[in-house]
């Protein structure tokens, strides 16, 4: 019963979550270790990760699929970030 539950469930998702939306999964979870490295409260990292979570430059590269490309633009953002809140 359990595993039918889970396999409509996972049908679900894969209709509602678009892939960019993966992609900013798995680009935050990397981000959000180097913002701990660099950025010393959990509120600054949080700002942070907001602020690559709207950015429209970001977004428009998960979009074409320049993962690479979006994780080097959100680490320019982080520096400047730091520099801006230090």
């Amino acid at each position: 019963m359990a595993r039918k539950i889970r396999e409509k469930a996972e049908i679900l998702f894969n209709e509602l979550i678009t892939e960019k939306e993966v992609q900013q999964i798995h680009l935050q979870a990397k981000l959000r270790t180097k913002a701990q490295e660099i950025l010393s409260t959990p509120g600054a990292r949080k700002n942070f990760l907001s602020k690559i979570l709207q950015d429209p430059s970001i977004n428009l590269l998960l979009e074409r699929g320049e993962n690479d490309d979006a994780y080097s633009q959100a680490l320019i953002i982080l520096g400047k970030y730091a520099k801006e809140h230090s």
